[in-house]
């Protein structure tokens, strides 16, 4: 049985190698400025927190910190709450 982190992980690799950034960036836009984080960052950061059990912004502490993250190569940028709620 595996770790949610090693879930997380998972999640984001698969996330990246089907080029789904790429699509959000092109299909999906969600911002009116150009600041702070990307559609792609705001919608990995939401389908990580959703694989992680979380529910509202408040839950993204259970992503703050996780060390199967941080020290991946290929570590997914996650966007902090006051980034999810206020960017747009």
């Amino acid at each position: 049985m595996s770790s949610p982190p090693v879930g997380l992980l998972a999640t984001s690799r698969a996330f990246r190698s089907l080029k789904i950034p790429d699509l959000i960036s092109a299909n999906i836009k969600l911002k009116e400025r150009q600041r702070g984080c990307s559609d792609a960052e705001h919608i990995e950061t939401l389908v990580l927190l959703q694989t992680a059990g979380g529910e509202c912004p408040e839950d993204l502490q259970l992503l703050a910190g996780d060390s199967s993250l941080e020290t991946s190569g290929n570590a997914p940028f996650v966007a902090t709450r006051p980034a999810m709620r206020r960017d747009g």
